[in-house]
């Protein structure tokens, strides 16, 4: 970005990625060679945007509140409070607290690695016109990942059945569960994060990864990927530093696109 000047605007601009309208005299960022602008938000912005686990923590403190009033309320303001002590924030809290826990952890992990590799990460991202979101999204020079943590407990594993005559199936399991749902679910976020760049013009590969935080796994054999979705635990950063170098360049582009259209939670 050495090209980039910080100038005073002469007349109405317009940023080239937000489409912000600056007034006269506004500061922006001028290139030379492209012969375009940008805000300073589109060039001054942190490698991390956005707050791991932000989203999931909301959810565990808004029930737990209305579960502790709830006994409150049932059986009055003493034995309510007997009643919280003993029974905590309840199930349902508790859920949200565990993947709150787990998105955070992993979270800390990608700003680490884009600290040190100069990448950028985009955490609990809403999906347009969906009440869902997207844990993770590191944007490297060597391809985006779209990250979905997991605090999952049990044995993380690859189970195969047909094959030679038949096709072969691979299911992933979690201790005793199928857990098919979760690698097709990082398969849609992925065609979303692709749709968007394909509608930018921004030719850069998109891979999917599940995230496992408590999870257990095999002594050897271990899980790598299934179904074009990586499989991984605390050795996220080994699998995304596997891949090769491909492009300095549209690694910032692609960030910029995500950035704005995935807006934080």
């Amino acid at each position: 970005m050495d090209d980039w000047k910080l100038i005073s605007a002469k007349r109405v601009s317009t940023c080239e990625i937000c489409h912000q309208d600056f007034k006269a005299g506004t500061k922006i960022y001028w290139s030379k060679k492209g012969g375009v602008i940008r805000c300073q938000a589109d060039i001054e912005d942190k490698k991390t945007d956005g707050q791991a686990g932000k989203s999931a923590r909301t959810q565990f403190e808004t029930k737990a509140i209305k579960r502790r009033e709830e006994r409150v309320e049932q059986l009055g303001k003493h034995l309510g409070a007997v009643a919280n002590l003993m029974y905590g924030d309840g199930t349902k809290a508790e859920k949200w607290k565990k993947g709150a826990i787990g998105e955070e952890y992993i979270g800390k992990i990608l700003d680490e690695l884009a600290e040190k590799e100069d990448f950028f990460v985009l955490h609990d991202r809403a999906i347009p016109k969906s009440s869902a979101n997207i844990d993770h999204i590191l944007i490297t020079n060597r391809g985006v990942f779209v990250i979905d943590a997991k605090n999952y407990k049990g044995l993380v594993r690859i189970e195969q059945t047909g094959g030679i005559l038949t096709p072969l199936i691979e299911t992933l399991y979690v201790g005793n569960r199928k857990q098919e749902k979760l690698v097709e679910g990082v398969k849609k976020q992925v065609k979303i994060v692709e749709a968007i760049l394909d509608k930018a013009d921004i030719d850069f590969p998109v891979f999917g990864a599940l995230a496992f935080y408590e999870a257990e796994w095999p002594v050897f054999f271990k899980p790598k990927e299934i179904d074009g979705v990586l499989i991984n635990s605390k050795g996220i950063v080994a699998s995304v530093m596997s891949k090769e170098t491909i492009s300095e360049e549209m690694f910032t582009q692609a960030y910029e696109v995500l950035r704005k259209v995935l807006k934080a939670k």
